[in-house]
């Protein structure tokens, strides 16, 4: 993993014509590996490597097409290449949040404001037999390990059930599909602190996908 991030780096540094570039290994991710490259503050570039079989319970092409349509509404980095187990994106400027500026009111309405756009986002029509939710919900299912489980087999046993019944709840509401974040971590919540003049330039949220 490393060798090949060392030499996609360099392929990118060699296009610019520089000398060096600073690297550095995010260590928050847990199905993503993150990595970044940078030859000064203004141009960084984040590699996102997939994690070991993390494509059985994780669309990946789904995700993409998710950042692409976000990046064109400026609520996610520019997406500029996609490699075998992974991809290459833009850097979003900002620190993540903690438990203690969750507190914070100016804090939550600015992340709330950035919620409101993802889910004002247009969703396309999707056919009811293959409603994302419940299909991954499945995806989550087939890849328990019932040898691991044996100690509440009735855990186990029951999910699927439950699953029918909550789709046969829904499915006839006939509500409206909208885009949603659906892994509000606080490592995945960014917040771009203002600069410059504060009336006409004021901090943002990003939710990382």
């Amino acid at each position: 993993m490393d060798s090949t991030f060392i030499n996609i780096d360099l392929s990118i540094t060699n296009q610019q014509h520089c000398e060096a570039s600073a690297r550095e290994v995010y260590t928050a991710g847990i199905t993503n590996k993150i990595m970044s490259a940078s030859v000064d503050a203004s141009d960084k570039l984040i590699f996102r490597i997939f994690g070991k079989n993390t494509e059985k319970f994780i669309d990946r092409d789904r995700e993409l097409n998710a950042m692409e349509k976000l990046a064109t509404r400026g609520l996610a980095a520019p997406v500029y290449a996609r490699f075998s187990n992974g991809i290459l994106c833009g850097f979003l400027p900002g620190t993540t949040v903690n438990v203690r500026q969750l507190k914070d009111l100016d804090i939550q309405r600015r992340i709330c404001k950035t919620m409101a756009a993802f889910h004002s986002l247009n969703s396309t029509k999707i056919e009811t037999n293959s409603m994302y939710l419940f299909r991954k919900t499945k995806d989550f299912i087939k890849n328990i390990d019932m040898s691991r489980a044996k100690d509440i087999p009735c855990f186990a046993n029951q999910l699927s059930a439950d699953l029918k019944e909550m789709r046969d709840l829904v499915i006839p509401l006939n509500e409206e599909i909208t885009f949603c974040h659906n892994d509000l971590l606080v490592h995945n919540i960014i917040l771009e602190e203002s600069s410059g003049d504060s009336k006409h330039c004021k901090s943002k949220s990003y939710l990382m996908v």
